[in-house]
Parts: C-alpha cells; structure tokens; sequence
C-alpha cells in the first residue's frame, strides 16, 4: 500500500474545527487547525497524496470531466454515485480541490483521509478470558450458539481464513486496498487485529476458548493495511462492497464489525453508512481509542451500535472514547484471542470491544432472523446493565448476552 509519509511514529493531531469553504459553486471539505496533544493512543488524520472523494452535479460523464482536468476515475461507487479520483501528477491536494471545483460540475470534494489508532498487544494480567463471564454469554448458549446464515463481515485488518478458529467458515472477502504497483492485496491478515476480533466475536474452540457466536459464518474485508491505518475511501469501499453482497444475498443477517474512524463527520462516508444499513447491514463499531469525549464517525452515525471499552473492574480503560452518544461498554483490556499465523494472544481496545458486541448480536438473529436491524441494536442496548460510575460517561451499561436472550423473548 502508498505510504504517504515516511515517519514511523503516529502523530496525534486534535480536530479544533470542520472548515467548509464554498468554491465555485462546490464544497471543499478540510479539517482546519490540527494541534499536537498527548493522549492514551495515537492517531493519524492525514490524507493520501495521490487521491481525492468527488461527488458530482451535472449531466456530464463524469470520467470526461476528471480526463480534462488531467486525473483519472480509479473507482465509482454505485448506487451512491461518489467517485474515489486520482490527482494530476505534481499537484498538491489543496491546488487539486481548487482547480477541480473550477472545472464545474461538481457538488463537493475532500481529501481521501487516513485514521490510524494504535492498538497494540497487551501483556496479560487476568487470564484474558474474563469477558465471557462478564457479558454472561455462558447462559445465552443454553438458547442459541449461533447460525451459519448469520455473518460477521469484519472490516479491518482482513482474516487469517486457515486459524483454527476460523477455518471453513468465510464465505467470502473482499479488499479495496492496492499495493505500490495499484495491484488488488489479498484479503488475509497481515496485522492481527481483524483475525482477534474475528474470534472474539464468533471463533470455534472448547467452551473457555470460543467466541460469543461460534456456530456463524464470516466475511473478510480488508480495509486497514499491515500496520492497522486505513483511508476513508477503504472503508467506504467496503461498505458499498458488503451492501451489495447483501442485496445478492437476501437470506443471510449481516453484522459489520468495525473500529471508530475519524473525528470529524464525513458526507461522502456517511452515504456510505447509509447505504449498507439500507441493505440491511447492522453496524457495530468501537467508540475509538484515544480517551477522549468526542464523537468519531462512522462510530457516532445514526443506526450504529457504538461500544466503548471497560477493564474487569467495570471502569472505562484509559483508550476508550467515550459520551453519551455511545450505546454500551464491553471488555476491551486484555482480551486473549486467535491471532495470524495460528497462534493466539491479548489485545486492548474498543475494536475487540464491538467484537463482543457484534457476537451477541449474531447470537440475538440466529434466535429470531425477522429482526431488523435497529431493533437488535435496542434489545442489545436496553439489556445493558448499569452500573454506578459508569452511567454518567457513557449512554448505557455494559453487554449483557444473558439479558439480551431473554429480553427477546418479551
């Protein structure tokens, strides 16, 4: 994949404000005063070199408008119609989105942005296995392990498919992602993370090993590279990706399972969003880990089912963002799980948080597969248990897959 930079430490920038300025008719869309700030995790929102997010108004073919200016269409999106763009050779991104919008004919346009938290291996401090009992998944599995045609499409760091955890069991992958020479990378795991969170939410094992909905099927899709950072338009692409997959298969409940983004809204992601909760795709996300209280997007969109992360103790680890607008907590510190290559360790972080999430969600379909989407979200939401100290950081308790199954049943 393009590195747009040749630093190896995250820098951690501070969103101060959205600026929107009116060009020609069009909208430039740029984050506006980035700060440094010290916080629990770094995180990256700088914008790829080559390549920019158009949406168009006009009769005109598009592709014709982007070959005068001297770029080329390198993806369409359908049916939402935005376009992934690349830029003139030698032209910075700001004199790109200027000399664009001059050309007419176009609604708006924005840097194809990169997100990059940096969740890492944790030593191990209680067992890692602690979540299964905290979300009392044990009792839910006298109800319901799990079915093959519900599926988790994990969009992350893409799927060890050989792990023992999760063999014979992806349907099917998918990565928009392109390495230096603009050929397709394979949707397996080079990092670790999506295989972890792959098995958190549904991997097969003995009783103590398994994952909340062992008896589901999987999706990869590769929407971060080797070191966990991705670009707007990956996960935009995905998402239009996994819609369509959805349309193409109507029998199937799809759970997208993925992390928090960016700090700042986006319209061209939002469409995205939107467009796979209309093909039925229920979204859940990890709230971010930066430790802040602030929205991040697609985490904080309408319809998702946003997770923060807590520790054994009940308390909001250190990483995790947090606020009224996220829906529940789940274990996030030292989670022992599947990892590439067959092996197996812990992690931290509200990603292997929505995993939980995400497999008490599987676990609510397989039991009643006419539920639409917002209304698992709720029956996971209100299940939730409160808990004093916690109620006041974010807008409900901690998963309860117990009180779930049996809120179903209401």
């Amino acid at each position: 994949m393009e590195r747009p930079f040749k630093q190896t430490k995250f820098v951690t920038f501070d969103l101060l404000l959205v600026l929107v300025l009116l060009l020609v008719g069009g909208a430039v869309l740029i984050p506006w005063g980035f700060a440094d700030r010290d916080e629990p995790a770094e995180q990256v929102e700088i914008y790829h070199p080559k390549r920019i997010l158009v949406e168009f108004q006009t009769e005109r073919n598009p592709e014709d408008i982007i070959k005068a200016w001297g770029g080329r269409v390198e993806t369409a999106w359908e049916p939402i119609d935005l376009y992934l763009v690349r830029m003139p050779v030698g032209i910075a991104t700001s004199q790109a989105l200027e000399s664009l919008l001059a050309m007419g004919g176009i609604h708006q346009v924005e840097p194809d942005f990169l997100s990059s938290s940096a969740p890492t291996p944790s030593p191990a401090r209680t067992g890692g296995r602690w979540g299964l009992d905290k979300i009392r998944v044990a009792d839910a599995w006298n109800i319901t392990r799990g079915h093959p045609d519900v599926v988790i499409a994990v969009m992350d760091t893409g799927l060890d498919t050989q792990h023992p955890k999760l063999i014979n069991r992806v349907l099917d992958g998918f990565s928009p992602l392109l390495d230096e020479e603009e050929t397709p990378i394979p949707f397996h795991d080079d990092h670790g993370r999506g295989t972890h969170i792959a098995s958190i939410a549904a991997g097969g094992g003995m009783e103590r090993m398994r994952g909340i909905a062992p008896e589901t099927s999987f999706i990869g899709i590769k929407t971060h590279d080797s070191d966990a950072r991705h670009y707007r338009a990956d996960l935009i692409g995905g998402l239009v990706w996994l819609g369509h997959w959805a349309k193409e298969n109507p029998d199937k409940r799809i759970i997208a399972l993925l992390d928090g983004g960016w700090r700042f809204p986006s319209p061209f992601l939002e469409q995205a969003v939107k467009f796979a909760q209309d093909s039925g795709i229920l979204i859940v996300a990890g709230s971010g880990d930066m430790g802040l209280e602030e929205k991040f997007f697609p985490a904080a969109s309408p319809g998702v089912l946003t997770v923060a992360a807590i520790d054994p103790q009940d308390r909001l680890t250190s990483l995790s963002n947090y606020g009224d607008w996220v829906d529940i907590a789940a274990p996030g510190e030292d989670v022992f799980s599947a990892v590439t290559g067959g092996g197996y360790g812990y992690w931290d972080g509200t990603a292997v948080a929505a995993a939980y999430a995400a497999g008490v969600a599987a676990l609510l379909w397989s039991e009643k597969m006419d539920l639409s989407p917002l209304e698992v979200k709720d029956l996971i939401k209100g299940s939730s248990r409160i808990i004093p100290g916690l109620e006041d950081k974010i807008g409900g308790g901690i998963l309860d897959a117990h009180k779930a199954m049996e809120k179903l049943k209401e």
